[in-house]
This record gives C-alpha cells, sequence and structure tokens, in this order.
C-alpha cells in the first residue's frame, strides 16, 4: 500500500511543493515547528534513510543542501536544522526547519498550520 508521502507526490493528496526533480520531491509540513519547516522526500518509497544506497543519501543530502541555503536565505535565520526522525510516516523524510535556536526543534510543539499561512509561505519560497 503507498504511504501517505507517496499519495502526496502522485497528486493523490495535496501539498505545497517547493521542489521536485526525478528521485525527490519537497513540500511545507503541515505541522511545522517554525515558519518555512520543509519536508524533503526520496519518490522511492523506503521506511528509513539507512534502506537508502549511499548514492541516494548524497543525492538527498545535496538537494537538503540547496533546499537549506535557501529556506536560511528566505527566513534569515542563523540555522537549517536538520533532522530525520522517521516516527510518523513509514517513509523517509527530512525535516529541514529554519531556526533561532534548539528550543524551536520539539516535535511536541508543532500544530496543524492554517492553509492561508501555508499559502503565504510557499510564496516566499518558490518565488
Amino acid at each position: 500500500m503507498a504511504t501517505l508521502f507517496t499519495k502526496i507526490i502522485q497528486g493523490e493528496l495535496p501539498s505545497y511543493k517547493v521542489y521536485e526533480d526525478d528521485k525527490y520531491f519537497a513540500f511545507l509540513s503541515i505541522e511545522p515547528l517554525t515558519e518555512g519547516h520543509t519536508l524533503l522526500i526520496p519518490k522511492k518509497e523506503s521506511v528509513t534513510w539507512t534502506d537508502l544506497t549511499a548514492d541516494e543519501v548524497k543525492e538527498i543530502f545535496s538537494v537538503a543542501l540547496t533546499l537549506g541555503q535557501k529556506l536560511k536565505a528566505i527566513f534569515k535565520v542563523p540555522r537549517v536544522a536538520l533532522i530525520i526522525a522517521g516516527f510518523q510516516v513509514e517513509h523517509t523524510h527530512l525535516h529541514l526547519i529554519p531556526c533561532h535556536s534548539e528550543g524551536e526543534l520539539d516535535f511536541s510543539l508543532a500544530k496543524r498550520a492554517e492553509h492561508a499561512d501555508l499559502e503565504r509561505i510557499h510564496k516566499r519560497i518558490i518565488v
């Protein structure tokens, strides 16, 4: 059965896509820790990042670097945290989180974002 993220990639579920190529897809988190919190996923289903090949790890981290640099510039933050937890959805996903401190990286603080806020943030990133 396709994962929730595969359904997003295939357009069966809506998302605020900020990046896509033939292997990777990135979209705004609907439960962000901070403004611009982005999820980067491989299109190929894998449960954890350690299931990826060495080449796929290099590729996804290269995409993460490009996205992280863009998020850092757009949101004018000192850091873009990169977290690979993967417990909520069994599909490899990297969290790119623009932040000012480690205190912003507490997943228990995540709240469902309003669509208007996601739309506004999305426009900042894709322009």
